[in-house]
């Protein structure tokens, strides 16, 4: 494949590297080749077949991969630059030059070779006139001369059968250059059109970059509007539902519980030995949370302290609560005949979001969190808010406000 003035013509190159690329089982060579890991050269065609025959070496049966193959590329200009002497050389030619100018030389070379008619010795064919007039091993008296009979039918019937193979034979062979010419031809067709295909995809490929880098850019910018679309659908949608929450709140109103609790006596005994005593109400849903309230009387100071506060405990659906707990609750005691007559304490949970007790709780609940000194036993029994050895507890708990007390203890 590299020029109709070079292809399939037989080349004595006078550089042994250049010969060694030729393959190492057609000689031809090729402008791709391979080197086998045995060291043999060959060519693509052969190559082919090799690998076909199982990627076996033919001449030394070794086998190959294709990672192994060390791959040789020759190109038009070296081959023709390269220096090849005249195939005429045996016949005494000197020439040597580049390949590029064998065919132009070859055409006014002067050691062609021709056979002599008689003795078919091979002879230069500037001194075959010579050679058959003195050294011509046939004797004159045996050759034959034109329009002369033939003493010998047999030799007549030779001299035609030779002749007919002689022009067939010539005929053959312009057929051949002819066609060698057109294959060249064909071939370098081929390889413009595989050129010009090449230059197309080309194009092709960096037109589908170009495109792919629009639409990537495209769908960034989409994403990134989206992005901010849905930010601010978001910041609104949250508005929203704490504007509604707020307005449900304002319409159910606070949650209030109420604990009667029976043992006031046993308390006192309890905190009169010098013991905290503490009583906790059953357990409460409240917006979710599970929570109980926690009464206690302790001893201090010459006084009887009776204290009030929740306790958080665990529950199914803590992962959908908010945490830490920041609502606001106040507990407290009834006076069982006047219900406007209470003792309580205002607490907002929101004021204190490090405290454990308002953390999510884990496997146990929480510690308390509330007054330990909500008014004194004498007092709550001095007012009446002791009957019949019970107090009217109760937690009331709501949203927390901005304007509400950390914490408010009332009469």
């Amino acid at each position: 494949g590299f020029s109709d003035d070079l292809d399939w013509r037989p080349m004595l190159f006078q550089d042994s590297a250049v010969a060694q690329r030729a393959c190492a089982l057609c000689c031809v060579l090729s402008r791709k080749a391979a080197r086998l890991p045995c060291g043999h050269i060959v060519c693509m065609d052969c190559h082919a077949e090799c690998v076909r025959g199982g990627s076996v070496c033919p001449l030394d049966r070794k086998m190959f991969s294709e990672e192994e193959l060390d791959e040789l590329n020759a190109s038009v200009d070296y081959i023709r630059k390269c220096k090849v002497a005249c195939t005429n050389l045996s016949s005494g030619c000197e020439f040597v030059g580049p390949a590029a100018g064998l065919l132009d030389h070859y055409k006014v070379c002067a050691f062609h070779v021709v056979p002599c008619p008689h003795c078919h010795t091979s002879v230069l064919r500037r001194s075959i006139v010579e050679h058959c007039r003195e050294d011509c091993s046939v004797q004159p008296a045996h050759r034959r001369t034109v329009g002369e009979d033939s003493s010998t039918p047999l030799l007549d019937c030779i001299e035609k059968a030779r002749d007919e193979v002689k022009e067939a034979l010539s005929k053959i062979s312009e057929d051949m250059i002819s066609l060698q010419t057109s294959l060249n031809r064909c071939c370098e067709n081929v390889r413009a059109e595989s050129a010009t295909n090449r230059q197309q995809w080309d194009a092709l490929d960096d037109k589908y970059v170009e495109l792919s880098s629009i639409c990537a850019a495209g769908f960034a910018e989409s994403r990134e509007h989206l992005r901010k679309e849905l930010s601010v659908q978001s910041t609104k949608l949250v508005a929203a539902t704490k504007a509604v929450s707020l307005d449900v709140n304002c319409f159910c109103g606070p949650k209030t519980m109420h604990w009667y609790f029976e043992g006031w006596e046993d308390m006192k005994q309890q905190a009169s030995d010098g013991r905290l005593a503490y009583f906790h109400s059953p357990i409460r849903d409240v917006y979710g949370y599970r929570i109980s309230q926690c009464i206690e009387l302790q001893r201090k100071n010459n006084e009887m302290c009776f204290g009030c506060s929740i306790n958080i405990h665990p529950g199914s659906n803590d992962s959908e609560l908010e945490w830490p707990f920041s609502m606001v609750y106040s507990i407290g005691i009834i006076h069982p005949e006047n219900k406007s007559n209470v003792i309580s304490c205002k607490v907002d949970a929101s004021k204190y979001p490090k405290s454990p007790s308002l953390q999510k709780p884990i496997r146990i609940k929480n510690l308390g969190i509330g007054t330990e000194k909500l008014c004194t036993s004498e007092k709550l029994e001095k007012e009446g808010f002791v009957a019949n050895n019970a107090l009217h507890a109760f937690l009331q708990v709501e949203r927390s406000s901005s304007s509400s007390l950390s914490s408010k203890c009332t009469k």
